[in-house]
């Protein structure tokens, strides 16, 4: 990976992005779907999945507790 801050921006949404979708197809919920269980938009979730934006600490938390995750540190996979 390079030493551009923006690649590693790039890199890190795209990588985070992988993590929620897996985990969302893992408990075979539907973005509509884990987006009421979060009390959010389907819409963010999608931007999310597609890597147009990054989400707030607060929405990671609010991810995994709608995935029935262990630990929000599961959406971080493969990102260091």
């Amino acid at each position: 990976m390079s030493n551009d801050p923006s690649e590693l921006v790039l890199a890190t949404r795209a990588q985070f992005a992988a993590n929620l979708r897996r985990q969302r197809a893992r408990t075979g919920l539907s973005q509509a779907a884990l987006a009421a269980r979060c009390e959010m938009h389907r819409t963010e979730i999608s931007l999310i999945e597609g890597g147009k934006c990054a989400p707030l600490l607060e929405t990671i938390v609010l991810l995994a507790r709608g995935l029935k995750l262990d630990s929000a540190s599961e959406l971080f996979e493969g990102i260091s």
